[in-house]
């Protein structure tokens, strides 16, 4: 949101949810006895293992993620690509970083693709990680523009979209 300040990108998601009254089921952040967890096992799960157990395992992650993986560029509003590649109905894990620390620190949400895409365009998020409950699969968008998944279906789903821009 353009001309606030917020002490933390958590302080900015939690005043627009508030501010906005998404519902819970939504967007929520996870509880204080789940965080750690969540992240450990997303680490172990994605990263490879060399890199899995450091502190700052997801700060530029997706240059350790674990093989096989794919990618695409999707320019400045490539949160938008993320509708095309998850399903709606699914509630997944948002990973927001939080920008004061040097992208260490992340917060850990549930939520369902409307919201995530709403509450990125809003704070104007350049990086993030969503990732199946299930721990099937992991899509991150880099500030590189690029987005990069790894695990089925989500894969596939970038290879088709590959195809189709590739086709335009």
């Amino acid at each position: 949101m353009s001309g606030q300040h917020y002490a933390s990108t958590r302080d900015e998601i939690e005043h627009l949810v508030q501010h906005y009254r998404i519902p819970a089921p939504r967007f929520h952040e996870v509880g204080k006895m789940q965080w750690s967890s969540i992240l450990s096992t997303i680490t172990q799960t994605f990263i490879m293992s060399s890199h899995a157990g450091s502190e700052s395992a997801l700060m530029r992650g997706y240059n350790h993620l674990q093989e096989p993986y794919v990618s695409y560029q999707v320019g400045a509003e490539g949160y938008q690509e993320i509708a095309k590649l998850i399903d709606r109905t699914e509630q997944v894990w948002f990973l927001a970083p939080e920008r004061f620390y040097s992208g260490k620190q992340y917060w850990v949400y549930e939520a369902y693709v409307d919201a995530i895409q709403w509450i990125i365009e809003q704070t104007g998020m350049t990086e993030y990680y969503i990732v199946s409950k299930k721990l099937q699969w992991l899509l991150c968008e880099t500030h590189h523009e690029i987005i990069i998944g790894t695990g089925e279906p989500i894969s596939g789903r970038i290879q088709k979209r590959k195809k189709e821009l590739a086709d335009v």
